[in-house]
């Protein structure tokens, strides 16, 4: 079986990872970091010789032939990781820096192999004078190198205002020199430090002097694409440091969740404590997801990873002050004081937001790609078979006619949206892309789930009707596979998967949301089968429905989960009469279902008697793998695609331009996230309470999308001739987004499931 995306870490990566983490535990506890800050130097020097020398993590971004491991972007995140959840007070992130820039001189030049063979070795310390405000590498340096008299190297006379870790062994400065731009490598004994105050304690950053200290000139080809190189993975690493301190505030704040008491129970278990919890994690999950992305990416390709980069390092940054921020709300006056170290990381997440330029450097950076209209896409394609599948996807739907115009205000445009949907999947099926990883004597494929994961990503930016018939093909289709008798399967499957029969779901009543086990239709044997007996309701185009699956309780006289049983029903049969609901839209999707006396054949039962929670677990475990491999994929009527057609115009601003790349990113990291959860699905993996987390953020990503189109199109957007084909899209966004934070379980019933089955929150007492 083929794995869908590039897996980082792999198996090498996360040893690594291991063994950094296992040392930090041993050598950077809170004293340690505590005594590490009030040193002159910043750092503990122990720690420095042990990771440096003998783990040999100094040496991962230098070369084989200098004596490193010539690790990739890889190797250096995990470690980067790793040190931000401690935020262990160490040279590391600035002399790794430092050998990114070396590592650009010619395989021949004499200084930059003397001070990278040190680096591997653990010997010597190095920084590199990058900007860390963001600007242009290519802005000329301040300080002027001019040749020294006896040809040893470049006399340097100015001032380096800001650079990290400034009391290293070797410097390497941009210097502007009678040739043009260059770098060259100056020795501590030849520069005067002064120690900045800074937000951060655990990093430590100073000013430089240089008063004719002479430096050894650099053979490097392009001195500006070598600082751009450190730049680059400086923002990596700023990421995975990122991920780190928001990954060790998060424990911090789930484990005085559950220790911490107050009113006879741990303060997890309320409510309000356990949803800030749930969305600090899915911050978290959208970080690590981008971190991903742009680890897979520089990975491949770093020339072409900036956009993936600079998107994790806004996301990340976010996720970062978000969570440390929380963690403090959580631990709450133990959390505000000096004693408890939750400050240094809620230090280190707000100081390095910054680092390499705030967010308004990064969006500009981002503009031509997030602006240019097409969907936000992670980086990685996959293995070329599957990334080549998922190509002919998107041609096929490309080549498909549009839509016509229109709108689903009454139940006759309604009915056209459905035949529409009806067509397409009966399209689908005829091109050989319908039912992927079903066997193919049920209409089927037959191909491995990696092509489903392959085929979410050729169909984004389309229309894919997956609100019609996610529960159908998704949900219904697959429990039929799984517990249908053989007849059942011959009988339905191929229809349903063509869409020449609709399937629908009868699960929830006007006392049985959330609550489903609760529910009180009643189904009785009568010796040739049963009788069914009772109302269902939020029934998504039940009126619309050939066939449904019922879940019905059969016997009253047990513990409300073992009573039920799963039935096919024919929606056609007397007794059942449906009545669609009109929504806040317009639209009339959702409908009331009435069974009175109905008969079902004794062969209608799907599973065993009693058996029908365990057929409910399955058809949810179905939904969750849906919205797994495409959280986006009920997506709402106004989609970032069209946000980017408002901004288009001239005389839109830069702060709406922003706000759009902001939403771009936020896309982008929750596709990358979507990828994640379907590759482990390719892996047997099943993402369980984690598809809530996809969920929850794809219905706040919707909400403000829709917000932002809205505000961006203005009073005039709101207001439309009903000749204007579309003209309520910005209305309809308005009104259709709230749904999405309700179907399949509320936004707050998702947090609780997050707190609880992911974070291990205790449950409210009963």
């Amino acid at each position: 079986m083929q794995s869908s995306a590039p897996v980082w870490p792999d198996d090498d990566q996360r040893d690594l990872a291991e063994a950094v983490r296992t040392l930090l535990v041993r050598r950077a506890d809170s004293g340690a970091v505590r005594a590490a800050i009030a040193s002159r130097s910043g750092f503990d020097d122990g720690l420095w010789v042990t990771l440096g020398r003998e783990l040999g993590v100094a040496g991962l971004a230098v070369a084989a032939r200098h004596g490193g491991s010539g690790a990739g972007p890889g190797e250096l995140a995990v470690v980067a990781q790793e040190l931000g959840r401690v935020v262990a007070p160490s040279p590391w992130f600035a002399t790794v820096l430092a050998a990114e820039v070396l590592g650009a001189a010619s395989d021949d030049d004499p200084a930059a192999a003397e001070s990278l063979v040190a680096i591997a070795s653990g010997e010597r310390r190095a920084t590199v004078a990058l900007p860390l405000d963001g600007r242009d590498p290519a802005d000329p340096p301040a300080i002027q190198g001019d040749p020294a008299a006896d040809g040893s190297g470049v006399t340097i006379t100015g001032e380096l205002a800001d650079v990290l870790d400034p009391h290293a062994d070797d410097v390497v400065v941009p210097v502007s020199t009678p040739t043009g731009p260059g770098l060259a490598v100056v020795g501590a004994d030849a520069l005067t430090v002064t120690d900045l105050e800074g937000l951060d304690l655990t990093r430590r950053r100073g000013r430089i002097g240089l008063d004719r200290a002479v430096g050894r000139l650099l053979d490097v080809p392009d001195p500006h694409e070598a600082v751009r190189r450190g730049v680059r993975l400086g923002l990596l690493l700023r990421a995975a440091e990122h991920v780190g301190v928001a990954g060790r505030c998060l424990d911090l704040a789930v484990e005085h969740g559950g220790t911490r008491r107050q009113f006879d129970r741990p303060i997890g278990s309320f409510q309000a404590v356990k949803h800030l919890c749930a969305d600090l994690l899915v911050a978290l999950e959208q970080a690590r997801a981008a971190l991903h992305d742009a680890v897979v990416a520089a990975q491949a390709d770093p020339d072409g990873a900036e956009p993936a980069i600079r998107a994790a390092a806004l996301t990340a940054a976010d996720a970062a002050r978000e969570v440390a921020g929380g963690a403090v709300q959580v631990l709450a006056g133990i959390g505000f004081t000096w004693e408890h170290d939750a400050h240094l990381s809620f230090r280190r997440a707000h100081a390095s937001a910054v680092l390499f330029g705030g967010p308004d450097v990064h969006r500009r950076a981002l503009a031509g790609e997030a602006l240019g209209g097409a969907a936000p896409a992670p980086s990685s394609d996959g293995p070329d078979d599957l990334a080549a599948f998922a190509a002919r996807v998107d041609a096929w739907h490309f080549a498909r006619p549009p839509l016509p115009a229109g709108t689903r205000r009454d139940v006759d445009a309604g009915r056209r949206w459905f035949d529409a949907a009806i067509a397409y999947r009966r399209d689908l099926a005829d091109a050989g892309l319908a039912g992927l990883t079903w066997p193919v004597d049920y209409g089927g494929q037959g191909l491995d789930p990696a092509h489903e994961v392959a085929f979410a990503r050729g169909t984004r930016g389309h229309e894919t009707f997956s609100e019609v018939f996610t529960v159908g093909v998704a949900m219904c289709g697959p429990v039929i596979l799984s517990l249908g008798s053989a007849d059942q399967r011959s009988r339905y499957l191929a229809p349903l998967l063509r869409g020449e029969e609709y399937w629908c779901q009868l699960f929830s009543e006007p006392e049985a949301g959330s609550d489903l086990a609760s529910l009180r239709t009643r189904a009785v044997p009568d010796g040739a089968g049963w009788r069914v007996t009772g109302q269902k309701v939020w029934t998504t185009f039940a009126h619309f429905a050939d066939h449904a699956l019922l879940l019905a309780r059969t016997d009253p006289e047990v513990p409300k989960h073992r009573g039920l049983t799963m039935f096919v029903v024919d929606m056609a049969a007397p007794g059942i009469r449906t009545r669609p609901l009109r929504q806040m839209t317009g639209d009339e999707e959702f409908c009331e279902v009435f069974l009175d006396d109905v008969a079902l054949p004794a062969d209608a039962v799907v599973g065993e008697v009693g058996g029908g929670w365990k057929a409910a677990l399955t058809m949810l475990a179905h939904e969750r793998r849906a919205l797994g491999r495409d959280p986006l994929a009920l997506a709402p009527p106004v989609t970032l695609q069209h946000l980017v057609g408002l901004v288009g115009d001239d005389e839109v601003g830069e702060t709406h331009r922003h706000r759009v790349i902001d939403l771009w990113v936020r896309e982008r990291a929750l596709r990358a996230f979507g990828d994640r959860l379907a590759a482990a699905g390719v892996a047997g993996e099943d993402p369980g309470a984690l598809a809530s987390v996809g969920k929850l953020a794809a219905a706040g990503l919707a909400r403000d999308v829709t917000r932002a189109a809205v505000e961006i199109a203005g009073a005039h957007g709101l207001a439309w001739d009903p000749a204007e084909p579309d003209g309520e899209l910005w209305s309809r966004g308005v009104l259709y987004a709230p749904m999405l934070s309700i179907a399949g379980g509320t936004d707050q019933i998702q947090r609780t499931i997050i707190g609880e089955r992911l974070l291990g929150l205790p449950r409210e007492p009963s």
